[in-house]
């Protein structure tokens, strides 16, 4: 299946930092690495995938799973 992509990439890419970089202060040491690719999963929520092959998905409040 193709993944959806975003209209505005920058703009995407400037959200999944700030989510990124909340995900991580719950750890002690992030162990994903960097962002690698990002897409929608819906209007709601946005899916990240990291260095490590890990992705989770995020919503607007910061949520993921």
């Amino acid at each position: 299946m193709k993944k959806k992509r975003y209209k505005n990439p920058e703009k995407a890419l400037e959200t999944a930092k700030r989510l990124s970089e909340r995900h991580k202060k719950a750890y002690e040491v992030w162990p994903h690495g960097e962002i690698k690719e990002v897409w929608p999963e819906s209007k709601e929520v946005m899916c990240i995938r990291y260095e490590s092959g890990t992705w989770f998905h995020y919503d607007a409040a910061g949520n993921w799973w």
